[in-house]
This record gives C-alpha cells, structure tokens and sequence, in this order.
C-alpha cells in the first residue's frame, strides 16, 4: 500500500509531462516551470521502490504453492516485477534529471532527455506483462487467495501491453507517455492497491 500510495501521490499535485514527441516549447516550458516541485515529487516517488520489492516479494511467498508449476510462475513473477521496478527507478533517476537540467540545458537538450524518460517509462510495462499474467495463475492456483485477483491481474496485463507501445508508437495516445501510459501505470497501481488491501483484511486463509 505505501508503494502504491508513494507512487500516486505526486499525481495530485502536478500535472502530467507532456507526451513523447511533444513540441519543444511546450516540454521545455513544463519542465521549468515545474521544476522545484518536479524534484520534490521524483525524491519522494523514488522512495516507493523499497516498498515495492518488499511488497511483492512477501505477496510471490503467499502466492507459491508446492507443485512445480506454482515454483516456475512464483520465479517468473518475481523476475519479471524485479526487472519491472529496476527499470522503473532508472526511469525515475533519469525523470529526476530533466527538470534538474533544464534552468541550464538547452530547449532541445531538455526534450532529448525528456523523451528518453518517457520511453523508458512505456518500456517498463513490457516487463510488467509477464507479471500480472504468471500472478493471475497463480492466485487462480492457490487456496488461499479468492479468484477475483487472480482475474483482476489478467485483465491489468492488457494496459500493461498497450503502455508498453509507446516504445514503438510516437504520436496519439498510444505515444510514451500518452493516456495508454498512464491508463496502464493506474491500473497497475489498482490491482497492487487490491492486492495489499486484501492481505491487510484478510490475513488468514480464505475458504473456498
């Protein structure tokens, strides 16, 4: 939930950067605009990944079950997530670094380093794909977990798959950063935010 919460927080307060491929005007002007709180905001969004790992790490143990298959998915997952968050603090450093620059860089030079960012944003939702789907089974798998959530990550893999375009779409909503983006990153948040929920209301084994 803390990860969740980290995460999102800074949403409520700044809008969104523009797009990939947005103009260099209007990138350039965002980022300096917004540049004490931007900093403020990926200081405090960076502090989430603790959270993270140790959230999915202690929900991979709830979900593995003793069968073979159960180990195989628990490792996939775990992979897939660690890639997921390693690549979204990058993300997150380099998110740090455009507004850092930009009282000094050049216009250009802002939007080069913002367009990177929001690439490697997209790009982390191509490692997430595989975690919401091995999650899924093995929450469909497990007697202690109720079907819904496993249900619920099978549906976020698909905004995971759309996010994850912008690495090759740049214009329209499918761009890096685009809505397709931050529906993916929201749906994502959902279901983690469920899924902490549920381990926090129901701490003992659900029936079937």
């Amino acid at each position: 939930m803390l990860y969740v919460v980290a995460t999102i927080a800074p949403a409520f307060f700044l809008p969104p950067p523009p797009p990939g491929g947005a103009p260099v005007a209007e990138i350039a002007s965002y980022y300096s605009g917004h540049r004490d709180a931007l900093l403020v905001a990926g200081w405090f969004g960076l502090l989430a990944f603790p959270f993270g790992f140790a959230f999915v790490s202690g929900l991979g143990l709830i979900l593995r079950g003793p069968d073979t298959t159960s180990a195989w998915l628990v490792v996939i997952a775990l992979v897939s997530i660690s890639v997921t968050l390693a690549v979204a603090a990058v993300q997150g450093i380099l998110a740090l670094a455009v507004p850092y620059v930009s009282a000094s860089a050049s216009p250009a030079e802002v939007k080069l380093l913002a367009d990177i960012t929001q690439l490697g944003f997209s790009a982390t939702f191509a490692f997430e794909i595989s975690y919401f789907v091995a999650s899924g089974f093995l929450a469909l798998r497990s007697p202690v977990i109720p079907d819904w959530l496993g249900y619920t990550a099978m549906i976020a893999a698909f905004p995971a798959l759309l996010g994850s375009l912008g690495v090759v779409v740049g214009s329209g909503p499918l761009a890096a950063g685009g809505p397709a983006t931050l529906v993916a990153l929201v749906a994502g948040l959902l279901w983690w935010l469920a899924a902490s929920l549920l381990l926090l209301l129901r701490p003992r084994p659900l029936v079937r």
